[in-house]
């Protein structure tokens, strides 16, 4: 439960500097950026479900395992992304 709620405050952080950003990225890098941003939502609201699921007792392991990888693996594109096309 505790790296689901630090893996949605990542996604959160990293879609939120990508929004920012955005308005300076080429058209190529905004479709990218749209395409990431879509898996990465879809992943957020994902530990979001599953989160919900611990609290009322609801899950089993293999779904907390599998949004765990989503989510580690959204976070790490997005921070990919970012790093190669957004200039601090």
């Amino acid at each position: 439960e505790k790296k689901l709620k630090q893996l949605h405050g990542q996604l959160d952080e990293l879609l939120s500097q990508g929004k920012q950003a955005s308005g300076k990225l080429s058209d190529q890098a905004k479709t990218e950026w749209t395409k990431l941003a879509a898996v990465a939502v879809g992943s957020k609201d994902k530990v979001r479900a599953v989160l919900s699921s611990i609290h009322e007792g609801g899950t089993d392991d293999k779904d907390l395992q599998k949004a765990i990888k989503d989510a580690n693996a959204a976070v790490e594109s997005l921070k990919n992304y970012l790093a190669k096309n957004v200039k601090a």
